[in-house]
């Protein structure tokens, strides 16, 4: 008999939304010929810039404009991805937190209508960055800093703290992410939606890369449907261990955004070709039950794949 659940060997795989052309056909056809469960789209809610009139626009200003897909795009993508065979079960959602200065209520509408296109996608979760704001690339909100990161002159990491200033601290972000989160559950639990936070993202390491700080802010939201999604290269390259915060949060891990690195940047590498330590991460996950199925934040499909059942199979031969 398995020492390894079944749902450790189904995997999600990064996959972009873009278009429906022959290649994206064939990317999905390769997922699905690899044996792959599902995909994993990294932008289907909103594009920028495209200037289309017939969809809802999220924010505008000179430096970008940011706006919803249509319905009838959103749902040729998951019929596509159902005729191939794979599953289409959450992607990332987009910005969590208003612009700064602008009423929490702003959020609203736009989260109303982005929980919309998850419905019509099918999803059964949608994955989350406490802390993400809307506006971090205006100069309107965030100075000479949105310009400075536009030229590469400071990271996205130094752009956070800018926007986090504006908005006034973490204290005020952490208060009014409460509130919207509130609403934002709300809406998903319409549709039987789970929200997810993301670990150690970089908009809130005070609160995303420690345990207790994650469970508070869950406790403190106090809804049914918001979980927790673990992603150890992240974890690892803001100095924590993914394994020790895995046991730590445990059953609050409802999905996964697989990748590795070598602790010094966010590179999205294939998995075990860093210096995570998968095997010890997987024992923990099998010891407090994870459900969930695998995903990788990676698009190495083959290699990401062989390389995670080469750590079930060591489970699988010696035990957990």
């Amino acid at each position: 008999m398995s020492k390894v659940p079944k749902n450790f060997f189904q995997l999600a795989g990064d996959f972009g939304f873009d278009s429906l052309d022959s290649q994206g056909i064939d990317g999905l056809e390769e997922l699905r010929g690899l044996g792959f469960h599902g995909v994993y789209p990294q932008d289907l809610f909103c594009t920028i810039n495209r200037g289309d009139d017939d969809t809802q626009i999220l924010f505008e200003s000179k430096e970008e404009r940011l706006q919803t897909r249509s319905e009838s795009e959103v749902e040729a993508f998951a019929k596509a991805v159902s005729s191939k065979g794979l599953t289409l079960e959450s992607s990332h959602f987009n910005q969590t937190l208003q612009p700064p200065g602008e009423p929490v209520e702003w959020i609203f509408p736009r989260h109303e209508a982005l929980v919309n296109l998850a419905n019509v996608a099918g999803l059964d979760r949608i994955t989350t960055h406490i802390g993400w704001m809307y506006g971090l690339v205006a100069s309107e909100y965030t100075g000479s800093a949105a310009k400075d990161f536009a030229s590469g002159a400071i990271s996205l990491r130094g752009l956070h703290l800018t926007a986090r200033e504006a908005y006034g601290g973490l204290d005020a972000i952490r208060k009014n992410s409460l509130t919207i989160y509130r609403n934002l559950c709300d809406e998903a639990a319409k549709y039987g939606i789970t929200v997810t936070v993301e670990t150690s993202c970089i908009e809130v390491l005070e609160i995303n890369t420690k345990g207790d700080e994650i469970r508070d802010f869950i406790k403190d939201v106090g809804r049914d449907n918001l979980a927790v999604c673990l992603d150890p290269g992240h974890c690892l390259w803001n100095g924590v261990s993914p394994v020790d915060l895995a046991r730590d949060l445990g059953s609050l891990i409802v999905e996964t955004h697989f990748h590795d690195n070598n602790g010094d940047h966010d590179s999205h590498m294939p998995l075990g070709t860093g210096s995570i330590d998968w095997l010890g991460l997987a024992k923990v996950m099998l010891n407090f039950g994870y459900k969930g199925i695998i995903t990788f934040e990676q698009k190495k499909h083959a290699t990401n794949m062989q390389n995670w059942f080469q750590v079930l199979e060591q489970i699988e031969q010696n035990g957990n």
